[in-house]
């Protein structure tokens, strides 16, 4: 009985996982006498030429796969890796371009692009460089994830040719995949250090630094790799994401034009520009960036989520519905579309509906902080109308009213280990931040300080709880909470605790966000600023003492400068009633 091409080419599969590659390519080569540009056949064919040595055969091979579906990104990976291999190292850098283009996954690009620039440099000193194969075994173990065995032979490299950048390279991209940032900073700091002049290197050591959030640092590694090539598109794009974190959001504009400038195909470019114009105000640039992203790539459902924003905050609900479900269908676990999508309609009042959506946003992340919000906050109501409870509303209402017009002050005695405890934990200094604080000091690297499992910790957690339960007169639902550490010259300029979540008119529950500041050590009263903690609308000025606890209206603006010779500890907390 003859058999089909889709029965040949399971066969062959099948005999090539087996080890018998004689037979595999019998019936690879059966499929092409049918269909000589069949992609699947002339690659695994390739593939079993690489597998034998003999690259230049291989390569026509992959050409051909790739020509006949270009959307399959293990085509590419296996031409640029044979290119490399056959030392055609002009042809690879086309193609490695040519990839980027079409969507292959970037962190597979960038361990291609070292290989390449690698071994363009590797005849330099053979006799001190690490083996072909070796370089090859390590290049196919990282991109089958098989990450173990990567980082035992990157390591092994690292040991038997000390001086050379690659494997310090390779270590340091493996490591930063398993999680350990820390150990990958270590192994790209010294392939930078043998390798000063590898764009490429501080690229990633960038990369890295951001993923820690040593964004300062991360900037001057970006900016050096740009100083090595000015064209290098993807660290344009990243020193923008970086300094949008830090709150640059002009500068980080600038970054982003650049990189479209340099690439105009650039997706991830245009839909962070959207990000950081819609952050600036500039709706209408952010709505036309969107749409170039989208327009690039029509199935990216994040710039149609983002999108939706942008036209929910111009008023047209409609058109940021439609938008919202786009993004649902074409990424069905977007958490934050489902989100979106349910603000819309609870605004538009279909209450039920939000609550549903909320509820898959919650289902499918249940990490996203506004999505755990809205569920407690739409439950809350929706319990409160089907009950008719309009007391429990009446005593929450007098009491938002009670802290806009002034601060709940008490006071609660602190620990002597509590304040050990503040300073034995990670941090993160106050410049990183891309909020209101600023200065000399360190702050949490996150806003989940309570999530800490210290006993002393989590009692404070329950009592601090306790206090804006009553404060309140309700359940509550904490939404951040944080230490700051200032030094001198530490503080935050004048803000607010307010997000989009909280001014959405429809939704109206920033009247239900309070902020809690709890002062565990007041530090050096006697200098020019003291810590005052300044309140405006109306204004008020309170100098705090140790253990005192200040509540206000999230709404209400309030700053502070501290300059004293000793640090000023303080935990916050921002907190919805419910």
């Amino acid at each position: 009985m003859e058999l089909t091409i889709d029965q040949a080419l399971q066969q062959g599969i099948a005999a090539h996982k087996e080890g018998n590659l004689q037979n595999a390519e019998k019936l690879y080569r059966a499929i092409l006498t049918s269909q000589p540009n069949h992609p699947d056949a002339n690659h695994n064919l390739g593939v079993i030429a690489v597998s034998v040595k003999k690259s230049d055969a291989a390569l026509p091979l992959f050409k051909i796969a790739l020509e006949a579906n270009p959307n399959v990104e293990q085509f590419w990976l296996s031409y640029i890796d044979a290119l490399i291999t056959g030392k055609q190292f002009s042809n690879a850098s086309q193609v490695l371009e040519q990839a980027k283009n079409h969507g292959v996954g970037r962190k597979k690009l960038d361990a291609l692009a070292a290989l390449l620039s690698y071994t363009t440099r590797i005849a330099v000193d053979d006799s001190k460089s690490p083996p072909q194969e070796q370089l090859n075994m390590l290049l196919a173990h990282y991109q089958n994830g098989r990450l173990r065995d990567a980082e035992n032979l990157a390591a092994s490299i690292t040991q038997e040719y000390p001086d050379h950048p690659f494997g310090w390279k390779a270590l340091g991209a493996v490591l930063g995949q398993l999680g350990r940032n820390l150990e990958a900073v270590n192994a790209i700091q010294t392939a930078v250090t043998l390798s000063p002049q590898d764009a490429i290197s501080h690229n990633n050591l960038g990369n890295t630094l951001a993923e820690l959030g040593r964004l300062e640092e991360a900037e001057a590694s970006y900016r050096q790799a740009i100083g090595l090539k000015l064209d290098y598109v993807e660290a344009h794009g990243n020193l923008g994401i970086t300094l949008k974190e830090l709150g640059r959001l002009e500068e980080a504009e600038a970054s982003y034009r650049q990189a479209i400038k340099l690439k105009l195909d650039y997706v991830e470019a245009h839909s962070n520009l959207g990000n950081t114009l819609q952050e600036l105000g500039r709706l209408e640039e952010a709505e036309s960036s969107y749409g170039q992203a989208i327009k690039l790539q029509p199935d990216y459902a994040e710039a149609y989520s983002n999108l939706g924003s942008t036209l929910q905050k111009l008023g047209r609900l409609e058109d940021a519905e439609a938008n919202y479900r786009r993004a649902i269908a074409s990424k069905p676990n977007l958490a934050e579309a489902y989100l979106n999508l349910a603000r819309v309609l609870y605004g538009n009042g279909f209450r039920d509906l939000a609550l549903k959506r909320v509820e898959q946003a919650n289902n499918i992340d249940p990490q996203l902080k506004p999505a755990r919000l809205l569920l407690h906050v739409l439950k809350s109501r929706t319990s409160r109308e089907n009950n008719r409870i309009a007391s429990v509303e009446t005593r929450k209402i007098n009491a938002a009213m009670d802290l806009d017009a002034s601060p709940l002050i008490l006071n609660r005695v602190v620990e002597a280990e509590l304040l050990g405890s503040i300073y034995g934990m990670s941090s993160k200094e106050l410049d990183d931040t891309s909020d209101a604080r600023y200065g000399n000091g360190i702050c949490s690297p996150d806003f989940n300080l309570f999530k800490d499992s210290s006993p002393i910790i989590q009692k404070v957690a329950e009592d601090l709880t306790k206090i804006m339960m009553e404060a309140v007169q309700s359940e509550i639902f904490i939404f951040d909470s944080f230490y700051n550490i200032l030094g001198a010259g530490g503080g935050s300029t004048p803000h607010m605790h307010l997000g989009n979540i909280d001014i959405d008119i429809g939704l109206n529950i920033g009247k239900q966000k309070y902020s809690l500041v709890y002062y565990l050590d007041v530090g050096d009263q006697n200098c020019s600023e003291p810590g005052v903690l300044k309140l405006y609308d109306p204004a008020e000025d309170i100098l705090p003492c140790d253990g005192m606890i200040t509540i206000i209206s999230a709404s209400r603006k309030h700053s502070a400068v501290y300059n004293g010779k000793t640090d000023r500890v303080m935990i916050g907390v921002n907190f919805y009633s419910i």
